[in-house]
Parts: structure tokens; sequence; C-alpha cells
């Protein structure tokens, strides 16, 4: 187990250049957005969802029917 904890510690100060407490700090902070990011979710796909209507609004239901008498208008 000391080996892997070594091996690992070696890899992470290689490529990130952290210490082992600043890669534990990593982790935690990253479960920490990510549990964020659950427990938010509906009212950030709500959010989404009205930016989108904001850019592209959608078309009323009398809009949609003179749409559709139109293209069927020309064979």
């Amino acid at each position: 187990m000391s080996t892997i904890i070594s091996i690992v510690h070696a890899a992470l100060a290689f490529v990130l250049n952290l210490s082992l407490p600043g890669a534990i700090r990593l982790v935690l902070m990253s479960a920490v957005g990510c549990a964020l990011l659950l427990l938010f979710k509906p009212i950030l796909v709500g959010l989404l969802r009205a930016f989108v209507l904001l850019v592209k609004p959608k078309f009323t239901k009398e809009e949609r029917l003179a749409r559709a008498q139109y293209a069927t208008r020309w064979p």
C-alpha cells in the first residue's frame, strides 16, 4: 500500500507539481464542486432553459399554424 501511495505521490508531484496534501485538497474540492452541481442541477437547468428561450423564443400556436399552412400551400 505504501508503494502505491509513493508512486501516486511521485506521479502527482511530477505532473502537477503538487504535494500530497495539495492533491488531497484538489480531490476534495472537486468532490464538493460536483456535489454542489448535483444539488443545484434543477435550478441550473431552469436557468439554461430560460436563457435559450430568451435567445430563441418559441412560436405561438397561431404562428405555428400559419407556418404550417404556408408550407403546405405550394406542393
